[in-house]
């Protein structure tokens, strides 16, 4: 560092040929931008004789020993490149930034080492790394072993090349851009088209969904290893469309039969790939067909409730039957929509909207007096009053009697939600709700509470406010009677 400091500002320096060169003002800086030209060039030359040589001597390898070659190189190349950039540091601050500032094409020492790389180097063995890259990936994809590692150091050298331009303004991440990531995602892409034709040649495009699920998974898995993070949705669309895109009407297809079979595994998987398409080329299509599949499901749930009503006597079963054919149908899919869906926000959307219909639309609720909302005022009320122990028997086993009303109740709300006509359920809860009072009926003061709370937190004070006086004035009234 002090030979370089030494060099640039010497008064007097031996030049090329043995001659001397001495300023004629000791004050002036032509001594110095003469000496520090001379040592850049020096630099620059002697470097690329050393690349030139390493060039050379890399063609005597192939495949694996290659990227194991370069990453040596590399590794190496790179502290010397450090260590002489440190070295240089008096020439980077003072001439190279009087250059710069000139508008002269000079870069700094790091810079410059990098470019070294690059052009004596890297540009006359990219085809060959590059060619080692596909053969080593080929095999992983294969299911052979191979060090990934040696492709994401290989990787990291492209994305450090890509700088060496900067001050000509060219994209930092040119080099790993053009020279890796173009021919890779090329390179992949061939790669999985022969594949997807082998596989969809031996087996269903059941066995075929399973398939590219695994195989995104690890090509998603290995991307992360070795891939610049700039890169990976890039690379990762590239896949989708090669893999699920191409097969999308086919794997849409396969989603009302897994429906039907109730095949969650198959469902998530399905679900994920379709995913990564995006909402309108993925997704909609199953909001689609989820909506108009639970939509018949649920109709055909009270079709079938409404043959059972025939022997079933009094108004209550036949309320009790209705709410848990609806309940039914909505468990079903909310635990689909949950386990396989993720509780997608556009999937739950259309099982909600499917519920208002069959809950709101249906062969049970062609009459007027035989409303959703009137069923369901009833059969709340034969959870609220005594002697309807059949009703509140359908709760867990083992848990007290308390909890399985509790947990009808909720079962309840999820349909009150639904109704297209809660006013009509307001006016028909209230008046099973103030009989109940007045003839001493509660099942119990707690469920009574519980019903009010839980319609509070769905229709507010306006409706309940009335509720909870009432309650409050029978309670009253009840312990001064009994005083």
């Amino acid at each position: 560092r002090s030979g370089v400091y030494n060099f640039c500002t010497s008064l007097k320096s031996s030049l090329p040929g043995g001659t001397y060169y001495t300023p004629a003002d000791a004050s002036s800086t032509v001594h110095g931008s003469m000496y520090g030209r001379q040592l850049y060039t020096r630099l620059n030359d002697h470097v690329s004789q050393y690349m030139i040589q390493v060039a050379e001597k890399s063609r005597e390898f192939s495949g694996d020993d290659l990227l194991s070659f370069y990453n040596r190189e590399w590794i190496k190349y790179g502290d010397a490149a450090k260590t002489i950039h440190h070295i240089f540091d008096y020439l980077n601050r003072h001439w190279i930034q009087r250059e710069q500032d000139e508008g002269n094409n000079v870069c700094d020492i790091n810079t410059l080492m990098f470019r070294l790389w690059r052009n004596n180097f890297f540009m006359d063995v990219r085809n060959s790394l590059l060619e080692s890259v596909f053969s080593l990936m080929k095999r992983i994809r294969d299911g052979q072993v191979a060090d990934l590692n040696l492709v994401k150091s290989v990787v990291d050298s492209f994305v450090s090349l890509g700088s060496d331009d900067m001050a000509s303004g060219s994209k930092k991440m040119e080099v790993y851009d053009s020279y890796f990531l173009k021919p890779f995602i090329e390179g992949s892409r061939q790669y999985y088209e022969a594949e997807c034709e082998r596989v969809l040649k031996e087996g269903s495009i059941r066995n075929y969904m399973i398939w590219v699920f695994d195989r995104l998974k690890e090509e998603d898995d290995r991307a992360e290893m070795y891939l610049h993070e700039s890169s990976l949705r890039e690379f990762g669309d590239a896949l989708n469309k090669v893999l699920i895109g191409k097969q999308r009407a086919s794997l849409i297809s396969e989603f009302k039969p897994m429906l039907q079979a109730r095949e969650k595994d198959d469902l998530a998987r399905l679900y994920e790939l379709l995913k990564r398409l995006g909402e309108t080329a993925g997704l909609e299509p199953l909001r689609d067909t989820f909506r108009s599949f639970v939509e018949d499901a649920g109709l055909e749930a009270v079709k079938k409730v409404c043959g059972e009503q025939e022997a079933a006597e009094g108004n209550a079963n036949k309320s009790r039957l209705f709410v848990q054919a609806l309940l039914s149908v909505h468990e079903l899919y909310s635990g689909i929509l949950h386990d396989s869906f993720k509780d997608d926000p556009g999937l739950s959307k259309a099982l909600d909207h499917a519920c208002q219909k069959f809950i709101n639309e249906n062969e049970m609720c062609a009459g007027k007096d035989n409303n959703a909302a009137r069923l369901l005022a009833n059969y709340c009320d034969t959870l609220l009053r005594k002697g309807n122990a059949t009703a509140r028997a359908a709760g867990e086993a083992g848990a007290s009697s308390e909890d399985n009303l509790e947990k009808q109740l909720t079962q309840a709300i999820c349909v009150y939600r639904y109704l297209k006509e809660q006013d009509v359920f307001q006016v028909a809860y209230g008046r099973f709700f103030a009989r109940r009072l007045v003839n001493e009926q509660s099942v119990s003061s707690h469920g009574e509470e519980m019903m009010i709370s839980l319609l509070k937190e769905v229709s507010g004070m306006d409706f309940t406010s009335r509720l909870s006086r009432m309650f409050s004035d029978i309670t009253v009234s009840k312990e001064m009677s009994e005083r």
